[in-house]
């Protein structure tokens, strides 16, 4: 009998503890010792071959009369894939409670790869329980995974009280035993306590067998022989079989039967053995389970057989995520049995591809597009008529993956359009797949309201298509855009769209990175207990519901906000653990985190470290504009203010300013109107108010206001002056607010007279002392006593000073 479960085949009688047998000597002392009431976290029983673990372990549970709230596995060396062994785990514990793994099985179908959220949510689940559960886990040492071994020791790390895993295996698996036998938490049966003794001995010889031996003949032979093993083995003289379900349906022999058994073959019948492997496949497929046909046409070393199976075998395995095994039968095959088999050979290409290994790649892409002449035919093989239709299409769409890696955007556009194009109306997996690269290649360019459209392409095209966790991953990628553009209320939609995905469907991989998006929304809008609060909620959820760049994106949005609290140095400190984390996946590194670091610096007085970061940039003020750096040069612009270079960051501020209106970017352009306000604020530029005023009034409807809190002190005093008689008043009133101020009122000691601000007035125009003298119909005398007695209140030198101090003050 068999189970689907994630679309991976489950065979139902390897979850089954298999049945006891009549005559075979009982072991009360081992099952005494391990008992039931006093179970525990784990109880490991460890020996070579042919000592009987099994055998006891089903005497054990048969003896505590409650096979009801066992799980068992009986474990092959197949469910060495991660997401085999993990489907097979939830399976056997949804047997015995139902209510346990929902949220695990959703993960596994979403993102197999995140297999700390499939434990993490199997254990909130067993700690729900309220009666005891025992998971048996039989034959552990077949697992070879990595990726199982270090997501069980998870498990043992973390197993509730009244979860007691129990493993038989004939080495030690991989787990922290020292400091579980030193707590108390581990029970071991080993060979010596697994050998009979003499009683047990005697019980099997006399007893089972009637050879009526003395009881010095028994304890003779018991010496001279391995007890538990050579009798364990003799015991099975007539029955070398365990039965895996109740109906005697399923059977496998026992371990070391099975080796005799292969040993013997070899030696009596050479070359026999891949005739039965032969048949087996055959079997196998004839019955639905094409991964042992897989595994057994290896084993025959029947290439041709096994090309035709995996070949069938792809789709499955890419929808059900897993690469991991995909892979490892295609690096088994030699290379020339793929030469005429286009199909099973793109699948190699994919395999590859998905781990970011493309090496050989595109010699592959060239010799698979080669079939598609019709002249060919003849020539290849395919088993697959439904995925060779799908072959040109997915080969421009992989063509459209290289390039994108190179960095070659046009071409990754052209292969990614020609995709579109190649692939069937009902092809959604390969429409939104195209759509995402395309999307990608724009917002590299700059292009940002293209790439939108196509992002949205993708996320419709997935999500009908039932590819979930790619929705959420793209789902980021236009967020990210959104926001770029200044559409922050777009952006917040998407984000909340994938968390209602999220709610419908059960956890998916980058549900954790819909939270940190919201995260960076609230920050752009200065309100910091909203965004800590994002975070908290993605980072709980941890790294197997998050995409590649959370690891360091969250460390970004954390420093950030203990910058606003000026922990400078916990910034910094997040920060640069986050530039060694620094990996953007395939969207384009617009926001390198060295530049934030420079900002960062900026903001804690660190001027020299900061210059050092611009001077290792390779950045210039004369640059022609890029948008894949256009952070990085708003980033120089803030150094060089710094520095006290207003002229020469005007330069490039200017070019910025006119690149992002261009390309509709809102979210740089208003970063460049503030920097382009405190360049000519610096140079006593009477625009610095217009280009400040143009910065609100587009930041205003998005409540744009984390870029006027960057820009540091240095932007305050306009901030209070347009929050007093500015054109967005509302906006900058609320960011003063935010950042702990407030608009300032007249605060001099000695007021201005009346007269004296009809002249402060008219000092703000272009006219001469002498025509100001004629506007207020006195003399050039007294113009210069009121001027000089403003001057003196306000405590500057100069009429541009006046003028600004002016504005600081609101007069």
């Amino acid at each position: 009998m068999e189970v689907e479960a994630n679309d991976i085949l489950l065979v139902e009688t390897k979850l089954h503890a298999p049945r006891r047998r009549r005559g075979v000597v009982e072991r009360a002392r081992l099952v005494e010792r391990l008992g039931l009431a006093d179970l525990p976290a784990l109880v490991l029983v460890s020996a070579p071959a042919g000592f009987g673990k099994t055998t006891l372990l089903t005497e054990w549970l048969g003896a505590t009369g409650d096979y009801g709230r066992t799980a068992w596995v009986s474990l092959e060396h197949s469910d060495s894939d991660p997401t085999v062994f993990w489907s097979y785990v939830v399976a056997a514990l949804q047997k015995v409670a139902p209510e346990v793994g929902a949220r695990a099985v959703a993960t596994l179908r979403s993102a197999p790869t995140a297999l700390e959220n499939v434990v993490s949510s199997l254990v909130n689940d067993l700690a729900a329980l309220d009666d005891d559960l025992v998971l048996v886990l039989d034959d552990y040492h077949v697992i070879e995974s990595v990726e199982v071994q270090e997501s069980m020791r998870l498990l043992v790390d973390r197993l509730p009280a009244q979860t007691h895993l129990v493993v038989s295996s004939r080495a030690d698996p991989p787990w922290p035993l020292g400091g579980m036998r030193a707590r108390g938490d581990l029970l071991e049966i080993r060979a010596t306590d697994l050998r009979f003794t003499v009683s047990e001995a005697a019980t099997y010889l006399n007893d089972a067998s009637g050879l009526a031996l003395s009881d010095a003949d028994v304890e003779a032979l018991a010496g001279r022989t391995e007890a538990g093993a050579t009798l364990d083995v003799l015991e099975r003289s007539n029955l070398f079989v365990v039965a895996l379900d109740d109906h005697r349906h399923w059977y496998r022999y026992h371990h070391l039967f099975a080796d005799v058994l292969r040993a013997r073959l070899d030696i009596e019948h050479p070359g026999r053995a891949s005739v039965l492997h032969r048949r087996a496949a055959d079997w196998f497929d004839a019955h639905g389970d094409r991964p042992e046909a897989v595994r057994h046409a290896l084993a025959a070393q029947d290439f041709p057989k096994a090309a035709e199976l995996v070949e069938r075998a792809v789709p499955s395995l890419r929808r059900a995520r897993q690469d991991a095994t995909l892979r490892e039968w295609l690096d088994a095959f030699p290379s020339e049995i793929m030469r005429n088999r286009p199909v099973l050979e793109l699948g190699w290409v994919g395999a590859h591809m998905v781990t970011g290994d493309v090496g050989g790649v595109e010699s592959a892409l060239d010799r698979i597009e080669a079939w598609l002449d019709p002249e060919r035919a003849d020539e290849m093989i395919v088993s697959d008529a439904d995925e060779f239709a799908r072959l040109p299409a997915q080969a421009a769409m992989y063509r459209a993956g290289l390039a994108l890696l190179r960095g070659d955007l046009a071409a990754t556009i052209t292969h990614g359009e020609r995709a579109a194009d190649l692939s069937a109306t009902d092809d959604l997996l390969g429409r939104g797949a195209a759509a995402a690269l395309i999307g990608l290649a724009q917002w590299a360019r700059g292009d940002l309201e293209s790439a939108a459209r196509q992002y949205a392409v993708a996320i419709a095209a997935f999500e009908e298509a039932g590819y979930l966790a790619d929705v959420l991953g793209c789902s980021l990628g236009l967020a990210d855009i959104q926001s770029a553009r200044g559409h922050l209320s777009a952006a917040e939609r998407t984000l909340n769209a994938g968390l209602d995905l999220v709610a419908a469907q059960g956890p998916l991989r980058g549900t954790a990175d819909m939270h940190l998006g919201l995260a960076e929304i609230h920050l752009e809008r200065n309100e910091f207990d909203e965004a800590a609060a994002c975070l908290q909620a993605s980072c709980a959820l941890g790294d197997g519901l998050a995409l590649g760049q959370h690891a360091y994106r969250w460390r970004v949005v954390e420093a950030r906000l203990r910058a606003v609290a000026g922990q400078y140095d916990d910034a910094l400190a997040l920060l640069r653990e986050a530039e060694r984390r620094y990996d953007t996946d395939y969207s384009p590194a617009v926001r390198p985190v060295s530049a934030t670091i420079a900002r960062v610096l900026l903001a804690a007085g660190d001027l020299d470290a900061a210059q050092r970061w611009a001077a290792d940039s390779g950045l210039s003020a004369d640059d022609d504009p890029d948008y894949l750096r256009e952070y990085e040069h708003l980033t120089l612009a803030h150094v060089l203010l710094a520095s006290g270079r207003a002229v020469e960051a005007t330069r490039s501020i200017e070019r910025l300013r006119t690149a992002a209106e261009q390309g509709g970017r809102i979210g740089s352009l208003v970063e460049a109107l503030v920097l382009l306000a405190l360049a000519r604020r610096a140079t006593d530029d009477p625009r610095a108010r217009e280009a400040f005023d143009d910065a609100l009034i587009l930041a205003a409807p998005e409540r744009l206001a984390g870029v006027f809190l960057d820009a540091g002190p240095q932007a305050n005093a306009l901030l209070q002056n347009a929050a007093r008689h500015g054109r967005a008043v509302e906006l900058a009133a609320a960011i003063l607010a935010g950042s702990g101020a407030t608009p300032t009122r007249q605060a001099l000691i000695d007021p201005l007279t009346e007269r004296e601000r009809d002249v402060l007035r008219l000092l703000r125009t272009d006219l001469t002392g002498p025509e100001i003298a004629a506007e207020l119909v006195v003399s050039l005398n007294t113009v210069r006593t009121h001027t000089k007695n403003i001057f003196s209140k306000l405590g500057v030198t100069n009429r541009r000073a006046a003028v600004r101090r002016a504005d600081e003050l609101g007069l």
